[in-house]
């Protein structure tokens, strides 16, 4: 079916779905060539690969097994459309999948298809309870004023369920919808018959992050947490395009998304990360190892820094089998192994401190082991005296690591200075402090504040009153905090202790 639309450079193919009368009668499809250059009006189809390919369709004369899911997704838009026809981009339709040189030539193309689609269909899958409502929520609080919105979520329960159900579908945790969805200049939620924009997805989402707007209603509505919790899950896909270009500030939110095609978690990200084009070449033939491996030198060699090496690290079985990747090369199969703490001081770039300005190179590349030692010049600053596993999820592991670091060398009492090297540690006070704007470093500054804080009531709950936890507080004048005083107007009549404890459940939520 592939050999009479054979495709030359800068083509691809579009798939045009024939109307029929009734709703069961067999899908009929005719593939047509086109150009990136001079693209014909279609929408392309954002989907999830689920369901076995149980399901049969008509392309150009010959069938052509599909999943169920997709032949869902199909006769669904060609109920839409009738007694029109309509022109579709469908991956795996589109391209032909059992050709590895196509594979290759068309996954460059992707960005641009998904780029110029008139729309692009995002199908969630079969319609299931408060489907209708939920998607009749979005749609409505799309043209609605932010305390507007409050007020139809409080008052549409059945509607924030069933949204909420809807967000936890497997297709918000798949690798190629992130460049599918940022890309689209026009995106439209499906799910059965029903449908809403997803500009109105967007708008909800940033209402639901103002935690002011909601913060009196969590307790009464509890499923208003499980809806915010939900649309926070998928934020990354409202990452606007300008800000996804920068492969830095999507790699790390999109290690949790799944590919069944390991070499995707990189080549999923062409499209939107552009750059990406000049230094990835599109090989599935090549060993995951490589293709990895080859990624992560580019990215260091084009960057002039060492940022991808936060998140590298030893193999982790939880990732999968063991590759034999590199340690300075990140597993992009999945997030076990690495501590997203430590990925603050890339995004607030406090970790270039070669001193050259990257004017010239502090690191190379051996060219023994097929290039997979990485050389790096550095000097010691320090060794490591006391390890401990970091854990807060229960008073006895707290009071342990505690306990390990904090107290005095004749361990009769804590010792000040140890417990602020603590703090600064585990909440990277120094990174937070850092240089920034005016408005930035006051939100920094009440972070500290708030954590510091949160530090001391742990302490107290987890010891009771100690003079050394007072000069915990104290120890923060030499920075011009007056954290006794803060913690005073805390204990007055007139505090709320719910406060209090969100100050310390900050702390602990933050540290664990």
């Amino acid at each position: 079916m592939y050999d009479s639309v054979s495709l030359e450079l800068g083509e691809f193919r579009v798939l045009q779905l024939e109307p029929a009368h009734d709703p069961e009668d067999p899908i009929v499809t005719h593939l047509i060539k086109a150009r990136v250059d001079n693209p014909p009006m279609y929408d392309a189809l954002s989907y999830r690969w689920e369901g076995g390919d149980s399901q049969t369709v008509n392309v150009n004369g010959a069938d052509l097994k599909v999943t169920e899911n997709l032949y869902a997704a199909l006769r669904s838009l060609r109920r839409e459309s009738h007694p029109l026809p309509k022109v579709l981009w469908v991956d795996s339709v589109c391209i032909n999948q059992s050709s590895g040189p196509e594979r290759a030539e068309q996954v460059p193309l992707m960005g641009e298809i998904y780029s110029q689609a008139h729309a692009v269909r995002i199908w969630l899958g079969e319609e299931g309870p408060g489907v209708g409502e939920a998607l009749k929520l979005v749609r409505d609080c799309g043209t609605e004023t932010s305390e507007e919105v409050v007020g139809r979520v409080l008052g549409n329960e059945e509607g924030a369920k069933g949204l909420t159900e809807l967000l936890h579908r497997s297709y918000w945790g798949r690798m190629w919808m992130f460049q599918e969805v940022v890309l689209a200049s026009n995106a439209i939620v499906h799910c059965g018959g029903h449908e809403a924009s997803w500009n109105s997805f967007k708008w909800l989402h940033d209402v639901t992050a103002e935690r002011a707007f909601w913060a009196e209603f969590e307790v009464e509505y509890p499923w208003v947490g499980d809806l915010r919790r939900a649309l926070f899950r998928i934020s990354l896909f409202s990452i606007p395009r300008d800000e996804a270009q920068d492969i830095n500030a999507v790699l790390i939110p999109t290690r949790r998304l799944q590919a069944t095609e390991p070499r995707d978690k990189i080549y999923g990200l062409m499209g939107v990360c552009q750059k990406l084009a000049k230094t990835v070449k599109v090989d599935y033939a090549a060993p995951v190892r490589d293709v990895y491996t080859d990624f992560a030198k580019a990215q260091i060699e084009s960057d002039g820094e060492l940022y991808t090496l936060l998140t590298a690290g030893l193999w982790t079985p939880e990732n999968g089998e063991d590759l034999g990747i590199p340690s300075w090369v990140p597993d992009l199969r999945g997030m076990a192994g690495v501590d997203t703490r430590y990925l603050g001081g890339a995004y607030l770039e406090t970790c270039n401190a070669d001193g050259n300005g990257g004017s010239s190179p502090f690191f190379s590349f051996s060219t023994c082991d097929q290039n997979n030692i990485l050389e790096v010049e550095a000097l010691v600053l320090d060794s490591v005296q006391v390890h401990k596993k970091s854990s807060s999820r229960d008073e006895q592991s707290r009071k342990d690591l505690i306990d390990s670091f904090c107290l005095r060398a004749d361990e009769h009492g804590f010792s000040v200075s140890k417990l602020r090297h603590f703090f600064q540690a585990i909440v990277f006070e120094d990174s937070i402090l850092c240089t920034a704007t005016e408005e930035v470093a006051k939100i920094r500054k009440n972070l500290i504040q708030r954590l510091s804080i949160g530090f001391f009531k742990d302490l107290q709950h987890l010891y009771g009153p100690q003079k050394a936890f007072i000069g915990f507080l104290e120890s923060f004048s030499n920075i011009g905090f007056d954290l006794l005083d803060e913690s005073a107007s805390q204990l007055s009549p007139d505090f709320s202790p719910e406060e209090l404890q969100h100050d310390e459940l900050e702390y602990l939520y933050r540290t664990r």
